[in-house]
């Protein structure tokens, strides 16, 4: 095993002993456009712990979508559906960006597989 195999390892165990094992990342959609950084932690914090929040932001303007480190994502998926403002959030499981631009192109592509399928040859026709 290599040593910097072995400090992720150390991090990571770090990690699970203090924020716990379901600690995670959420992506909270059709937020309010005025809702601020402090009612997006309060929210959170009714139902679990909040570490950090990443609020997607356009020239100043909050574009109603964020990111939640918060250290229950279980508990976090809860307010799944709740009207904020009149406007019915989504909470999901956030995931890697270069996971989701791989499932984007699979979409596009039209297959579920790992690669985008290889457009057919005039001969095919």
């Amino acid at each position: 095993m290599s040593e910097d195999t072995s400090m992720e390892q150390k991090i990571s165990r770090y990690q699970r002993f203090v924020k716990g094992p379901k600690c995670g990342r959420v992506y909270v959609s059709n937020l309010p456009f005025k809702m601020q950084r402090q009612q997006i932690i309060d929210l959170f914090n009714t139902v679990t712990r909040v570490f950090s929040v990443y609020m997607a932001m356009n020239g100043g303007s909050f574009k109603g979508y964020a990111f939640v480190s918060v250290e229950d994502q279980d508990k976090a998926k809860e307010l799944d559906g709740i009207d904020i403002g009149g406007r019915n959030i989504t909470v999901h499981e956030a995931i890697r960006r270069e996971e989701y631009v791989q499932a984007v192109k699979r979409v596009i592509h039209g297959n579920t597989e790992e690669t985008p399928r290889e457009k057919p040859s005039e001969k095919d026709h």
